[in-house]
């Protein structure tokens, strides 16, 4: 009960004087770690009680490949993050690393952890493609990066030692920005600092490049470029779809999925909020959030709601799923309600299946459901749930667990896909070729390629 009671006061904290609201924080956090439920895992199935069946066992059917247009032999490059688990920006990295091996680089994957701990089940996965992934401290970063000998270092959300390590030992780097939260609420000076040390940065939409050129003014824009995300087709045959969806024991169940980690960022908990309203009409609807627990103080909060609602056997809040391309296939409509993103990697990856999508305006969202000449609506963008584009910290946390500005456009888009179900089901075979026809990765990937290799050359001939 006192758990319950330093959680609940934690949704009000934002109106009282900031001294008293640190301390809730620092209880109410406390609290939630210790008395928060986990993620549901995933051997269960979505109704009923039984188990569900191993979605990973299911057939699959291997979309065709594009061919790289760019290649770019003996290219020495050291893809370097900070984490290489089950998120969008550790499934960038796997792609990227993939994309440049293919295109005859020699890639070698860096994990920045100080202290040095576990990487992450991509870093297992990619091991056993054969990939050299290693992890690397404070004291043992230069020596690694020494052996490597990288013509050019592809950065991905590492900490600030490690950017300062590449720039001593004289390597040009270009950092891929994923996100907003690589720029806003950041500290001028150590951004200042991080901003000296790069050769190039990479926006993965064009909103991110701006924000990144509006904090950093002194950075030549020249130097700074906006490669939007690709991701291979998840197209499956309606065969898979029933398989997924009798595994899962859904028959005419309409399910809403959102593939998104557990944290602030991704606001399951205005999600569930309009869910609830959404699933008090239509008896038929479900909610599946799936992903990694990276807050459990926030998770805490969300599953508390979800606990409350009078349809909760309908809100599945699960941990990373093992296949998201049968989860996918079986359900009828993605929904990503992020107060900001980068160019949401999911988003794509669910337009490539076919599946329609409600999406809040952050960066990248416009451009994925930006309509081609003669072609037809691919989902509903929805507006930003903390009200503004332009979001910080302060304000995503103002808005956390509160009525959203967004709340009635979101649950409208919502129902809106369950009563229209059989028109987007009908066109789910052309979206998904459209979308796999515009967000063929082989174009980022040759980007990105290309990037690299400008930036090994002008460090080469300036040398």
């Amino acid at each position: 009960m006192l758990a319950r009671t330093m959680v609940s006061l934690g949704r009000w904290a934002t109106r009282l004087p900031a001294p008293v609201r640190r301390l809730l924080r620092v209880l109410a956090g406390a609290l939630a770690d210790r008395s928060a439920p986990g993620a549901e895992d995933w051997s269960t199935a979505l109704v009923g009680d039984g188990p569900v069946a191993d979605l990973r066992r299911l057939p699959r059917v291997a979309p065709p490949l594009s061919e790289p247009a760019v290649s770019v032999p003996g290219l020495r490059v050291v893809v370097l993050t900070s984490v290489l688990d089950v998120g969008g920006l550790d499934e960038f990295v796997a792609l990227l690393s993939r994309g440049l091996a293919a295109r005859d680089a020699v890639v070698e994957i860096v994990i920045a952890l100080d202290p040095v701990g576990w990487a992450g089940r991509l870093a297992e996965t990619l091991t056993g493609e054969g990939f050299a992934v290693r992890t690397a401290s404070r004291s043992t970063l230069g020596e690694l990066l020494t052996a490597a000998d990288p013509d050019v270092v592809s950065i991905h959300d590492a900490p600030g030692w490690a950017v300062a390590e590449v720039a001593r030992l004289g390597v040009p780097q270009i950092e891929v920005l994923h996100g907003a939260g690589a720029t806003f609420d950041a500290d001028p000076a150590v951004l200042a600092e991080r901003v000296t040390h790069l050769d190039g940065v990479v926006g993965v939409s064009e909103l991110v490049r701006r924000q990144f050129l509006a904090v950093a003014p002194g950075f030549a824009p020249e130097r700074a470029w906006t490669i939007p995300n690709g991701a291979w087709s998840r197209a499956q045959p309606p065969v898979v779809r029933e398989q997924a969806r009798a595994a899962l024991r859904l028959d005419d169940e309409f399910l809403f999925v959102s593939l998104a980690r557990h944290a602030l960022q991704k606001n399951g908990y205005g999600l569930v909020a309009a869910f609830d309203e959404v699933a008090a009409a239509h008896p038929e609807v479900h909610l599946v959030i799936a992903g990694r627990v990276d807050s459990k103080r926030y998770f805490a909060q969300v599953a508390r709601l979800a606990r409350a609602s009078a349809f909760a056997d309908r809100i599945h809040l699960r941990d990373h799923t093992p296949d998201p391309v049968a989860l996918m296939a079986a359900a009828d409509c993605f929904v990503l309600d992020s107060f900001f993103e980068g160019w949401s990697l999911a988003t794509t990856e669910a337009m490539t299946s076919g599946l329609p999508v409600v999406l809040s305006d952050v960066a990248g969202a416009r451009e994925q459901l930006a309509l081609p000449a003669g072609g037809e609506p691919a989902g509903i963008l929805v507006g930003n749930p903390g009200g503004d584009l332009e979001v910080s910290w302060e304000s995503v946390s103002a808005a956390r667990f509160r009525r959203q500005p967004n709340h009635d456009e979101l649950v409208a888009a919502l129902t809106r896909m369950v009563v229209e179900r059989d028109v987007w089901a009908a066109r789910r075979d052309r979206m998904a070729a459209e979308a796999s026809r515009r967000f063929d990765p082989q174009r980022c990937l040759d980007r990105h390629a290309e990037v690299l290799q400008q930036a090994a050359s002008a460090a080469r001939a300036t040398g």
